[in-house]
């Protein structure tokens, strides 16, 4: 008897699930479990659950944090706020804090302010790459990894705190910028723009940006 073919349809699909199931991941409730994990693939982290955090940041005028984000004219101190937040998270997950870049977050504070006039965010605004667009203004070769967020909308009650709490949980909770997030180790910056624009009250990009 001829040996039974298998379609080549389960093929296909056998083809494009089996890396997935094979591929390692560290499956975590919380970023606390973390503590007693020596094995996490800090690139393939798999949250069983949506992770909300809600880290208290030192430091701070609590006035400020309990602040409308939205009528806020500086939003220098926000990105200290968001950084402080993400080095919570880092050092709960098992790594080192990042270490802030003021050069590359005037850069980027430019690149921001770009993509909220535009009413978009892309890594790659006018043929630019992250990377291209630090490097002038290091000697040094370096590499960058990004994260941006955006949004828009008519929403204006959230406090600062509320505000940087929810730009990690878009973050934590979507693989590759979890990956950007949990980096090894290097220098650092969030930024901020804010405008209005002709169809919703505001609109708002962030930028994480680590560079080695």
């Amino acid at each position: 008897m001829a040996p039974s073919r298998i379609p080549a349809v389960i093929w296909y699909f056998m083809g494009m699930v089996m890396p997935l199931v094979l591929q390692a991941q560290t499956v975590l409730r919380s970023p606390a479990e973390a503590r007693s994990r020596a094995d996490i693939d800090y690139a393939n982290v798999r949250w069983v659950a949506w992770v909300s955090p809600k880290y208290k940041v030192s430091g701070f005028d609590r006035r400020f944090l309990d602040s409308n984000f939205f009528q806020v004219k500086d939003h220098r101190l926000v990105e200290q706020v968001v950084f402080a937040k993400i080095n919570m998270y880092r050092k709960e997950m098992g790594r080192p804090p990042l270490q802030w870049c003021q050069k590359g977050a005037d850069i980027s504070r430019e690149y921001t302010e770009k993509c909220a006039r535009r009413g978009t965010i892309d890594h790659k605004l006018d043929g630019t790459t992250p990377t291209s667009r630090m490097q002038p203004g290091f000697v040094e070769r370096i590499n960058v990894a990004e994260n941006l967020h955006h949004f828009g909308g008519t929403i204006t009650g959230d406090t600062v705190d509320a505000y940087a709490d929810y730009v990690l949980w878009c973050w934590i909770n979507s693989r590759p910028h979890n990956t950007c997030l949990l980096l090894p180790s290097g220098k650092a910056c969030v930024a901020f723009y804010t405008l209005r624009l002709p169809n919703v009250e505001h609109y708002t990009a962030t930028a994480f940006s680590v560079i080695r």
